[in-house]
């Protein structure tokens, strides 16, 4: 054996060697391995062979020799394995690469609203000053508005035209939305009767007005200090400290003038210079009246106090440079469709036209809010003074621009980047000016006036003028020559109530130049502009289903095209497939022929060819990934009500039943299992392990043995072959270890169904 031996082992030792450096991948390596130095390998076989050596001596040389043979060839296959293992990750830079220098995409911070953050600033001075903060209901009744205020009933601050009253009466009384939240102090008033009295009141108050200076709900802050020998002195005292700290501003100019307030006696209204200003009014106070305190059983003879009214909105625009009012509650522009803000849509469909240079002009609080648009001009229009002032900012802001510019307005996001393209080609050699319109017979919008096919004039909704059944509506958007343009808009005037250069003067104006102005038609779901909630949903609608169409006719397939939702910027290859209830949110690229699966999310993502993505989220019970199975053994039978999360992990959800006939006791109760299986590649068979867990009660069938059910904790760890007979039918056996009331183990067989 020993000379046989000794002269196989050089021969095996460069078939060995050569192999190894034959192997073209781990794959083909660990074969050699195997053959070697595993278990029914070449030289295990060796060791086998030194049982029939008798000598000790020579039992032990040989052993020697072999294992020098072993240790050579595993450092062998280590050496191998590491070379095999470098060209792999080599490779896969190769192919997979990624550039980890690209920059992320810059997160969005949320920013607080400025009068949010005056509020907050003015509680928090009036608070290290001692005022306790307090609110009270926005609806209020007319004794808390207005009677106990010693406001009478002919006071012109009752009328309807000026307060919002409701319909319906509570107690019989007329219910009101609150003016002021002087109503607060009321209530306050009504239920301390413990002195000093120190408080704020900060809320929404509500009046029928609207233009750049007012809103129909505004925000106030209502001071109100009640103690004996309150007097004029410490009024003025607090609004100075208030005002000082507010701005800022130590040596702050601030004036006192009388006025007159019902519920107060004497009443003053507070002017400051700020920033070396004219005078300008930021609040109403004075002491409070004694008919006040008789209205809330306060004795006016022993007790003074002092009250304020401070404008929120006042302050944060005097603070923030803002000139109009409005600015703090339409930002139309900044609502989402398809996940992308109305201004986004815009310029997105703006830079489909591959445009030389985009400009925005907006307010100052805007402003604030849009520097994270990259590559775009951002104009601020200081004085909000209508859509023809904000274009001659910025035709006065630009000096070089193309031959051709388009205005369009944020809050008409769905006009395509084809039909502004209709529209530049509509300008030819011989308009200065194209306009959209659209046909509907909504009376509220603007209007094309239309004569002799040309366009003759835009009028507001107010005037009546062609007010047929169905009329073509101003979509807001127009393409000119640039010098028309700069020209045109220099000759708006302000001669309307609102006191606003109007941009679509400039058609009128361009006919009396003799200039020729055409129109191009668009539909209206695509032209409509967004005014409240309701545009904001059907136009959310209309994308979604433009979006669904360019999908389908692109040869993507939408199982259910109703129940998926898209971005604006979503892009999906041909052959792909989208089952039911799928999200598509910001930043998602897919390639052709993926799958992608029901319920899914996918957001900021990119999906390359033929991938299948699985469903985002916990147990969805979805056809074709839901089953069912039972099976039966030694330890009894068990149902199961699952589902495939994965290909490779499933939950299921059922009964467990085993009779012990010897013992007369039946373990019934629930399990909950995790099933992992592992697939061999090239074939169908799947090895599973099982893990449940659940409560199992021993019930006691024999009579001797008494009713009483006895409920315990229970495990069940099994393991098993699962091999399939058909698309949707299995049959799997395993061994399966369970602890009911006792530790058992057994066989088991059974059968799954795909549902």
């Amino acid at each position: 054996v020993n000379k046989e031996l000794i002269s196989e082992i050089p021969l095996l030792e460069d078939k060995a060697v050569s192999e190894i450096e034959n192997a073209a991948s781990l794959k083909d390596l660990e074969k050699v391995r195997l053959s070697y130095l595993g278990r029914k390998g070449v030289v295990k076989a060796y060791f086998d062979d030194l049982k029939n050596i008798d000598d000790a001596g020579e039992k032990r040389d040989l052993g020697a020799v072999i294992n020098v043979l072993r240790n050579k060839i595993d450092q062998l296959i280590t050496s191998k394995e590491n070379e095999l293992k470098d060209k792999e990750v080599k490779l896969k830079l190769q192919n997979e690469a990624v550039d980890i220098t690209l920059p992320v995409r810059p997160e969005r911070i949320g920013k607080i609203h400025p009068l949010s953050k005056v509020i907050s600033e003015v509680k928090l001075i009036f608070a290290h000053m001692g005022f306790k903060a307090v609110d009270g209901p926005d609806i209020e009744d007319e004794f808390h508005v207005f009677d106990a205020l010693n406001t009478p009933s002919h006071h012109p601050a009752r009328e309807e035209q000026d307060t919002f009253y409701l319909r319906n009466k509570i107690n019989d009384k007329r219910m009101v939305l609150r003016t002021h939240t002087s109503s607060v102090q009321i209530r306050t008033m009504e239920k301390t009767k413990t002195f000093p009295i120190k408080i704020v009141a900060a809320g929404r108050v509500y009046r029928n007005d609207f233009d750049a200076t007012h809103t129909p709900m505004f925000h106030q802050i209502e001071g109100l200090y009640v103690n004996e020998n309150v007097n004029m002195g410490q009024l003025k005292f607090t609004i100075h400290c208030f005002l000082s700290k507010f701005f800022g501003d130590k040596g702050l100019r601030i004036r006192f003038r009388n006025s007159f307030f019902p519920f107060t006696e004497p009443s003053a209204e507070v002017d400051i210079s700020y920033k070396d200003s004219k005078w300008i009014e930021v609040l109403g106070c004075g002491m409070v009246h004694p008919n006040v305190f008789k209205n809330v059983g306060i004795d006016d003879t022993k007790y003074s106090g002092f009250a304020f009214g401070i404008g929120i909105e006042r302050l944060a625009m005097l603070k923030y440079q803002i000139s109009d009012l409005r600015s703090f509650y339409d930002n139309r522009v900044l609502h989402k469709i398809g996940n992308f803000s109305m201004l986004e849509h815009v310029i997105y469909n703006a830079k489909q036209l591959n445009p030389e240079k985009i400009v925005i002009v907006v307010d100052l609080p805007l402003t604030q809010r849009l520097k994270c648009f990259e590559g775009i001009k951002l104009i601020t229009q200081e004085s909000t003074l209508g859509t023809g002032d904000a274009v001659k900012i910025a035709m006065r802001n630009l000096k070089e621009l193309s031959d051709i510019v388009v205005v369009q307005y944020g809050d008409t996001p769905l006009i395509k980047s084809s039909t502004i393209t209709k529209m530049i080609s509509c300008l030819g050699e011989s308009n200065a000016l194209v306009c959209l319109g659209f046909k509907t017979n909504n009376k509220g919008y603007g209007r094309l006036i239309i004569e002799n096919g040309s366009l003759r004039e835009i009028v507001e909704a107010q005037n009546g003028r062609n007010n047929d059944e169905e009329f073509l509506a101003n979509a807001g958007i127009m393409v000119a020559r640039e010098k028309n343009l700069r020209e045109l808009v220099e000759k708006i005037e302000c001669n309307n109530q609102a006191h606003e250069y109007y941009l679509t003067d400039i058609v009128a104006i361009a006919v009396k130049s003799n200039l020729n102005v055409g129109y191009v038609i668009a539909d209206e779901e695509e032209a409509t502009g967004i005014n409240n909630r309701n545009d904001l949903a059907t136009a959310e609608f209309y994308f979604q289903e433009e979006k669904r169409k360019f999908f389908t006719n692109s040869g993507v397939t939408l199982v259910a095209p109703e129940t998926v939702f898209f971005s604006l910027d979503t892009q999906i290859g041909m052959d792909s497939i989208v089952y039911p209830y799928v999200f598509f949110g910001p930043g998602v690229k897919i390639g052709s022929g993926v799958r992608v699966g029901p319920f899914a999310k996918c957001e900021n993502t990119t999906i390359g060819d033929g991938a299948i993505i699985a469903p985002s989220f916990g147990v969805d019970w979805v056809k074709d990934r839901t089953y069912t199975s039972s099976s039966y053994g030694m330890l009894g039978v068990n149902y199961d009500l699952g589902y495939h999360c994965t290909d490779s992990i499933k939950i299921s959800f059922g009964p467990a039943v085993k009779l012990v006939m010897s013992e007369g006791i039946l373990d019934a109760g629930l399990m909950t299992k995790l099933h992992y299986h592992y697939k061999f590649e090239n074939t169908d068979i799947t090895p599973y392990v099982t893990f449940g867990i659940g409560g199992v009660a021993k019930i006691p069938l024999l009579e001797n043995q008494g009713p009483d059910v006895e409920e315990f904790f229970s495990y069940q760890i099994g393991s098993g072959i699962n091999l399939p007979l058909s698309e949707r039918t299995s049959v799997f056996a395993g061994y399966k270890l369970q602890k009911f009331h006792e530790l058992s183990h057994g066989v088991e067989f059974g059968m799954s169904f795909n549902l």
